[in-house]
């Protein structure tokens, strides 16, 4: 008995960029992923995250971090500080790479070794 062929509706498939690391410490470093800074898409803005004991921290325009910013409105003004366009959360990502601190070992430390 012959297969049958079923027809396969077309189907669009879209792709994004979701997340960006960035890090002052190369690739090569065995504890590059650790100095990693996350900045991730929050629907149209975007977010600095490192990781803090078993929560996230933020990163805000004037660069402070601050915890738990994910659960304010995205009306508020503490929501619009922490959330930028995609070029100022890389740029801010940026600036503070060099200071994450890893086992009380700042990155820019480990990129200079």
């Amino acid at each position: 008995m012959p297969e049958q062929q079923t027809k396969r509706r077309r189907v669009s498939i879209y792709r994004r960029v979701n997340e960006y690391a960035v890090t002052a410490v190369p690739d090569s470093h065995r504890d590059s992923a650790r100095y990693a800074l996350r900045v991730c898409r929050d629907g149209e803005t975007w977010a600095v995250l490192t990781p803090l004991g078993t929560e996230w921290a933020i990163l805000s325009a004037d660069g402070t971090w601050t915890r738990g910013v994910f659960r304010a409105q995205p009306t508020t003004a503490r929501w619009k500080a922490h959330h930028h366009d995609l070029e100022t959360a890389l740029r801010l990502a940026e600036q503070v790479a060099p200071d994450v601190m890893v086992n009380g070992v700042k990155a820019s430390e480990v990129a200079d070794a």
